[in-house]
């Protein structure tokens, strides 16, 4: 699954966004991913947006969206605190 966080300033580097990530310890994270990096209107200048894909994977089972939820939801709001980044819709 693959979210866009938005707007971060220019000088965080998708490092910094995988380390916060995997500083969290998620259940069933497997990898983090960039995906691709937006600069440009509507955002303002200094800031631009990064879509990143976690993929969240079960060794014995297939996970539902209710299950990784919880998850996705504390990236978000970790970024947000930490970052100063929202979920762009």
């Amino acid at each position: 699954m693959s979210h866009s966080l938005s707007p971060c300033r220019e000088n965080i580097r998708f490092e910094k966004i995988e380390s916060l990530v995997r500083g969290l310890n998620l259940p069933f994270l497997e990898s983090i991913e960039f995906v691709t990096t937006f600069r440009g209107k509507p955002l303002e200048a200094g800031f631009k947006s990064v879509t990143i894909a976690l993929v969240f994977r079960s060794p014995s089972a297939t996970l539902t969206g209710e299950q990784v939820e919880g998850s996705v939801q504390t990236v978000i709001e970790t970024a947000k605190k930490t970052l100063g980044a929202t979920l762009r819709a």
